[in-house]
């Protein structure tokens, strides 16, 4: 059962998954390429190994190279236990956000340095959200989401207890990134590359919201396990 969490990671999670789905869909529009997730890309750059396609292979690689980098440095900066805030977890926004809107303005000329700065972007936002909630929620994919939602279902339905907080956040995670997408969608054919610097605006106010003293230091005492949900 996923143990009872601050009210501030509903809306939270929500919300990255929602960049996360927006980032992903001008990414697949603009290169044919994912850059939220390493399965799909595993698959399709071993696959090109294995044709020979040594180019695609290298450029695959390298947009795995940098999602693993930007966790990694998610890594390195965060420091706040489970489930609190303080200031410094703003550090990886402001960077995702800076890396959004680099991406955005070089994705339409340079579409193999605009597809890895996204990457890299949301490699930095799945390690954030990793490392926030204990490997709990994660944003940037669905699989083990839609996982989780059809095993309670499969509980529900054999009338077996089931885990509704968790059932409700990958309900929340899951329809965050789908309207994600479909905004993507919608804005890479109304601005192309450019459509990045929306998800780069929401990344900077999820940074600031973490910067704002009430926020960053009421939760120390409050967020925990006992508090809220």
């Amino acid at each position: 059962m996923v143990p009872v969490f601050p009210r501030w990671i509903w809306p939270w999670a929500g919300v990255l998954a929602l960049m996360a789905g927006f980032v992903n869909a001008v990414a697949i529009l603009a290169t044919h390429e994912a850059a939220t997730h390493l399965t799909g890309v595993a698959t399709a750059a071993t696959a090109a190994v294995a044709l020979g396609n040594w180019p695609v292979a290298a450029i695959l690689g390298l947009v795995a190279l940098a999602f693993v980098i930007g966790a990694a440095m998610s890594g390195v900066l965060l420091r706040a236990p489970r489930w609190q805030s303080m200031r410094h977890v703003c550090v990886p926004f402001f960077l995702e956000a800076a890396s959004l809107v680099v991406g955005g303005l070089l994705l339409d000329s340079y579409p193999t340095t605009g597809l890895t700065l996204c990457a890299f972007a949301v490699g930095i936002q799945n390690g954030t959200s990793t490392i926030t909630t204990g490997a709990l929620i994660r944003t940037s994919h669905v699989t083990g989401i839609l996982t989780d939602l059809a095993v309670s279902l499969g509980q529900a339905l054999q009338g077996r207890p089931w885990d509704r907080r968790r059932a409700s956040v990958c309900g929340i995670v899951f329809g965050g990134f789908v309207i994600g997408a479909l905004a993507g969608a919608w804005g890479f054919h109304r601005w192309g590359g450019l459509a990045l610097l929306c998800p780069a605006g929401v990344a900077a106010l999820v940074g600031l919201w973490h910067v704002h003293p009430k926020f960053a230091h009421a939760h120390i005492a409050s967020a925990t396990a006992q508090h809220g949900e």
